[in-house]
C-alpha cells in the first residue's frame, strides 16, 4: 500500500475513489463529553482503516483523512485503484452515493460489528511504547505542577 497526502488527493479528486464511514455511536466506546471534537475515535479509526489496507493488502495508493460533517464523526479513505474501492467497498458493506467531484463514492457506517469484522484483516493495534508515552505525559505533568508551585510561591514573597 503507497500511502498519500490528502492534498495531494484534493488536487484532483476526478482521480479517486472515495469511500466515507460515518462512526457510530457504538465504534470506539462512543463519544467522550471531555473530547468534545472525539478526535480519539477518528484517530482510532483512520488508524484501523489503515491498518486494515495493509492487511488486505491494497495495491493502489491510499489516502487517510479523519473529520466532521456537521454532527457526524467520519473517516475518509480514498484509493486511485478501482478493484481496491470495490474489495473495500464489498468489505465495509457501503452503498454507492452520486459521486460528485469523485471517480466514485460509496458510503459506509462504522460500528461495532462492522469493527470486529475489520480487526479478522488490520489485527489488534501497536500498542509498543505507550506505557513509555503515559510516562512521559506524567512525568511532564509533574514538572509542570511543580513549576506553578514554584513561580506562585515567587509572587507571594
Amino acid at each position: 500500500m503507497a500511502k498519500t497526502s490528502w492534498s495531494e488527493v484534493a488536487a484532483k479528486p476526478g482521480a479517486w475513489h472515495l469511500l466515507l464511514g460515518r462512526l457510530h455511536n457504538s465504534f470506539g466506546d462512543g463519544p467522550c463529553e471531555s473530547d468534545p471534537f472525539d478526535t480519539a475515535r477518528v484517530r482510532f479509526a483512520v488508524n484501523l482503516m489503515a491498518r486494515y489496507c495493509s492487511g488486505l493488502p491494497v495495491r493502489g495508493p491510499v489516502a487517510l483523512q479523519g473529520g466532521r460533517d456537521g454532527c457526524d464523526t467520519l473517516v475518509k479513505l480514498a484509493t486511485g485503484d478501482s478493484a481496491d474501492f470495490e474489495r473495500l467497498r464489498l468489505v465495509t458493506a457501503s452503498r454507492p452515493v452520486s459521486a460528485g467531484e469523485w471517480k466514485a463514492q460509496a458510503q459506509f457506517v462504522l460500528d461495532e460489528p462492522l469493527h470486529r469484522d475489520l480487526l479478522q484483516i488490520a489485527g489488534a493495534p501497536d500498542t509498543r511504547g505507550a506505557g513509555r508515552r503515559a510516562r512521559e505525559r506524567q512525568t511532564a505533568e509533574r514538572e509542570d505542577r511543580s513549576l506553578r508551585w514554584r513561580v506562585s510561591s515567587r509572587e507571594r514573597l
